[in-house]
């Protein structure tokens, strides 16, 4: 014989809904500030776990109006949990449709309760309304299939189908029964009744874990969206200057490192060369016109050096006012014209502009056997050339590996 009763149900489900509240509350209190919806959740379980206590203590509904606050409680919590779903998924509720749904869940079957006090007429009347909030949730949940997570919603969609057809079950039971005139307790009491209302026990416990899974697997997302997020933005203050958004230090050895490396294999298409460019009389800024006004010289340098050179090209900030430059396949001829385009380019805006300084550029070029040291090194003594020979000009070396008919930049 099938010997679990309705109170055992009744009491199985107002545990598993406390420790559920209790879980998803806590989780509720670290993460409000950016989960939609469960606040609801939690709301939900604490008034369906009170709804089914307030039941146990209508002892099978011989104390009507502790029924009936056990029926307002758990309709509360049924509009709380689609409230919150719909929050979830970024849906708007269909306030209309709940708010008609309740008044009549917390009408009807008590007063055909009170009306026809021994047909289970009032019980066809709950199960009614437990079908039509269960296909509200079907219809919400659809809306989440386009979503990330949406196997997860697909469980808790099946989990409620299958309830809601409990649900269906009962009502067509309970329209057979009406019609051979059985009591009330006994269509309670009936073998069909009792293990469907078993299983959609197990399915209540199932809809609150596969949520709890849910929350999970959203907060673990947002995680990882949030460390990937972090990540890059790691990555690009690594790989970028903050003031100048040139390429930072570490980038540009890089950069010299593979092209070395690929200039090395002899290919005339690898050859490249390096400047170094360092910012005139720069203390003089900073000391006249304020480190603010050094910053901002720094910043307009690196785009007035930038509309002079290629897209394949790059400029990096090497260090406090001092940049190198990368360009790649410049004949000897197209490497000092560029040179003496960004020196007469920034030349002309000091010129006009005070605060702004010339620069001085010292170049060379690739030669076999060189690594990024020397190359570094060779350019930078170019570079003490021109400042010793009046600043505001490039002086350099070249010999290339490719014959003399490079395009210009620009």
């Amino acid at each position: 014989m099938f010997n679990i009763d309705t109170n055992s149900m009744m009491s199985t489900l107002f545990i598993i809904q406390v420790l559920f509240a209790f879980v998803m509350f806590r989780t509720w209190l670290r993460t409000r500030s950016h989960l939609r919806g469960l606040g609801y959740v939690v709301l939900t379980l604490v008034f369906n776990a009170a709804g089914r206590m307030m039941y146990l203590l209508s002892t099978d509904g011989s104390r009507p109006l502790v029924l009936l606050l056990s029926i307002v409680l758990l309709s509360t919590g049924a509009v709380l949990f689609y409230i919150g779903l719909a929050s979830f998924i970024g849906r708007r509720p269909r306030f209309l449709l709940l708010a008609i749904w309740f008044v009549l869940v917390n009408t009807i079957p008590v007063l055909l309760r009170y009306l026809y006090p021994e047909s289970p007429v009032f019980l066809l009347s709950a199960d009614i309304g437990n079908v039509l909030i269960g296909m509200l949730y079907i219809e919400l949940l659809r809306h989440a299939a386009h979503t990330w997570f949406h196997p997860r919603f697909r469980i808790i969609t099946l989990l409620y189908i299958l309830y809601t057809s409990i649900f269906i079950i009962h009502s067509s039971n309970l329209i057979s029964f009406i019609i051979e005139g059985v009591a009330a307790a006994d269509a309670i009491s009936s073998p069909i009744r009792m293990i469907t209302t078993a299983f959609s026990t197990f399915l209540l416990f199932a809809i609150n874990f596969s949520m709890l899974n849910l929350v999970n697997e959203y907060l673990l997302h947002e995680l990882e969206s949030s460390t990937s997020g972090t990540i890059d933005q790691l990555k690009e203050r690594v790989d970028t200057d903050a003031l100048t958004g040139a390429a930072s230090r570490v980038t540009m050895e890089m950069r010299i490192d593979e092209a070395v490396a690929r200039a090395s294999k002899g290919s005339g298409l690898s050859a490249f060369s390096v400047m170094i460019l360092d910012i005139d009389d720069f203390k003089q800024v900073n000391d006249n016109h304020g480190h603010n006004a050094g910053d901002q010289v720094l910043k307009e340098t690196v785009e007035l050096v930038t509309q002079q050179i290629r897209d394949q090209d790059i400029i990096g900030r090497w260090g406090g006012d001092e940049f190198i430059i990368i360009v790649y396949n410049l004949s000897s001829a197209s490497l000092k014209m560029v040179c003496s385009r960004i020196i007469d380019r920034i030349a002309q805006k000091a010129a006009h502009d005070p605060r702004m300084s010339t620069v001085s550029i010292g170049y060379t070029s690739y030669l076999p056997g060189d690594d990024a040291k020397s190359l570094i090194k060779r350019a930078d003594e170019q570079l003490y050339k021109a400042k010793r020979s009046g600043k505001n000009q490039a002086i350099g070396t070249t010999s290339f590996l490719r014959s003399e008919k490079a395009e210009l930049p620009g």
